[in-house]
């Protein structure tokens, strides 16, 4: 059986409704991301979203979502260090397991 991943992506109102909608998270053809980031933890996607939030007020709040990923998948991933959140995982849209995602709190992350 293949280990899982847990990641941890915070998601504005747009992509939130999308995963509400469908389940997985969306991807966007002809947008200039080729792809999503996540987080290996909780509170480094926290405090991303909120350093966000606080730099771009009018893109609007965020939600905190997870989705597991199994190893072969992160394989594929490629890691990026962002000061003070720790490592941010690029996952291409050609490689990204679009669900299920779990909302894990309704309310926006301020």
């Amino acid at each position: 059986m293949d280990n899982i991943t847990t990641l941890y992506r915070a998601v504005r109102d747009r992509e939130l409704t999308d995963i509400v909608t469908t389940g997985v998270y969306s991807t966007s053809p002809g947008v200039s991301v080729e792809g999503k980031y996540f987080f290996e933890m909780a509170q480094s996607a926290v405090g991303f979203a909120i350093k966000m939030y606080r730099l771009f007020p009018h893109e609007g709040p965020y939600t905190l979502t997870s989705i597991g990923v199994s190893h072969i998948v992160m394989r594929a991933t490629t890691r990026l260090y962002a000061a003070g959140e720790g490592y941010v995982i690029f996952m291409q849209q050609s490689a990204l397991p679009l669900g299920p995602v779990q909302i894990l709190d309704y309310a926006p992350l301020l």
